[in-house]
Order: C-alpha cells, then sequence, then structure tokens
C-alpha cells in the first residue's frame, strides 16, 4: 500500500506573493518543510504539485536542486492537478500538505495517517473543528474517492480547494477527524502574510539550531515565552482563502 504527499505549492499568492521560496535560515522555506515531511514514518512518496505557469518555473528550479519529484498542473482547478498527478504517481492515500506551512509536524501527520487508515476513513483531517495551531494542517484521502470527485457537480470553490466537496458532503464519505487533548487552535504557525513569515522565521531562528526535528509544542513554548510575537500575527483568520473564495463565489451567482 503505497502513501504518497502531494505538497501543494504556487508562487503568485495574493497576500504574500513567492512566500514557499522565502528565505528562512538563508534557506527556501520549502526546503525546510521537506525537510521535516521526509520525517514522515507512513509517507512512502513526496511530489510538489504547481502550476504550469511561467511564475511557477522557479519552483520547478527549486524541485531540480532539491532532488524532490515534481508535478505541473492547472493553476487554478487544484483538483484536476491532484487527479493528474495520480496518473503519473500513483498510491492508494494521498496526503494533502500545502506549501505554507513549514512548521508542519511529522509526528502530528503520522497520527492522521494511522487514524485514517485504522479507521478505514474515506478521508481524514486534523483541521475540521481545529485544535491543533493553523498550519499544522494535514489531510489524507483515499486515491479512488479523489478521483472520484471530478465525477460530481462541481462549484469553482470545489475545483480550487481540493477536498472541499467531500468535508461537505459527509453523507457520502466516511470522515475521521483527529482531535488534540489541549486545544492550540490559537496560535498560528502558518504563512499567508508577512507577519506570519516574521513569527514562524523567528521560531526556526530560536530552535532550528539546537533541534533541528523541534515539535510544535516546543514552538508553542517559545511563543508563550515572547507574547509579543505571538500577538503579531493574531488578528488574521484561519481559512482566509476558502472565505474569499467562497465570498466571490456567492457574488458572481447574485
Amino acid at each position: 500500500m503505497t502513501i504518497n504527499a502531494f505538497v501543494q505549492a504556487r508562487m503568485n499568492s495574493r497576500r504574500l506573493p513567492g512566500k514557499v521560496l522565502k528565505p528562512i535560515l538563508s534557506r527556501p522555506m520549502l526546503s525546510l518543510l521537506l525537510e521535516r515531511l521526509r520525517k514522515c514514518q507512513h509517507i512512502d512518496n513526496i511530489v510538489i504539485l504547481t502550476s504550469e505557469e511561467e511564475s511557477d518555473d522557479e519552483i520547478a528550479d527549486f524541485c531540480r536542486t532539491e532532488n524532490v519529484a515534481l508535478f505541473r498542473g492547472s493553476l487554478n482547478n487544484v483538483l484536476n492537478r491532484f487527479t493528474s498527478a495520480l496518473k503519473k504517481h500513483p498510491c492508494k492515500h494521498v496526503v494533502r500538505i500545502t506549501a505554507d506551512c513549514p512548521l508542519i509536524d511529522h509526528r502530528i501527520i503520522d497520527q492522521v495517517i494511522q487514524l485514517h487508515l485504522n479507521d478505514k476513513n474515506d478521508y481524514t483531517n486534523n483541521c475540521d473543528t481545529p485544535s491543533f495551531p493553523h498550519g499544522l494542517d494535514t489531510e489524507i484521502i483515499k486515491a479512488d474517492v479523489l478521483q472520484s470527485i471530478e465525477l460530481q457537480q462541481l462549484k469553482p470553490s470545489d475545483k480550487e480547494h481540493v477536498t472541499l466537496f467531500v468535508r461537505t458532503h459527509n453523507e457520502q464519505f466516511k470522515l475521521g477527524l483527529l482531535k488534540n487533548e489541549i486545544d492550540y487552535s490559537a496560535y498560528r504557525l502558518t504563512v499567508d502574510e508577512q507577519e506570519d513569515l516574521s513569527v514562524v522565521t523567528a521560531v526556526f531562528e530560536a530552535l532550528y539550531n539546537k533541534d533541528a526535528d523541534f515539535d510544535y509544542l516546543q514552538a508553542i513554548e517559545f511563543l508563550d515565552a515572547n507574547p509579543q510575537l505571538k500577538l503579531l500575527n493574531a488578528k488574521y483568520e484561519r481559512n482566509e482563502g476558502l472565505k474569499y473564495s467562497l465570498e466571490l463565489e456567492q457574488s458572481v451567482s447574485t
């Protein structure tokens, strides 16, 4: 049984263009994410999924330098990018990771995967009803379920946000959720805004040289010890990209 991690990456971010290759510790942010992701025990292959747009040639160059598999597909129909990548990189299950989460924790990813396999779910995540920090979001979906989504009546938001259709049709699919014992959802460890990049950079600078495999709890402890830093990006909400897509979709239909 093969489990592939598909890392969704693009350079034309609306809020922070080029963020996935921004330098942290003099390395591209995506390089640090891959270092942490490669420690997952349950992932067999890692593939970077980017678009065919010229703006994403830099990501292709990065993949050649890092010797990591690359697939290029549609910019806006990200679902099709994933299903097309499956044809070239077939597997039983797909772990979806977004490239703006350099503090992703392989221990949590493995827990999500294990829950998914143990419960024989169609789809499992740790971010519906959030209890982990934003930036540790992990999803795993059966490959055949992912492919079946394209046969449905889809809205533009379903094509842009790969798993949205499954998450909003729980009557059709068996869904699973990994909940944390302590609610850390107020912590923001993703990179969508410049302030996010400042926070995540500070975390890496404080912890990486002491322990390159530091976990998310060490990041939380550091932020608790530096409350002004924690507050720097606290004003931003989760899933603003999804909210923006849904609002745009609603405005078009009215």
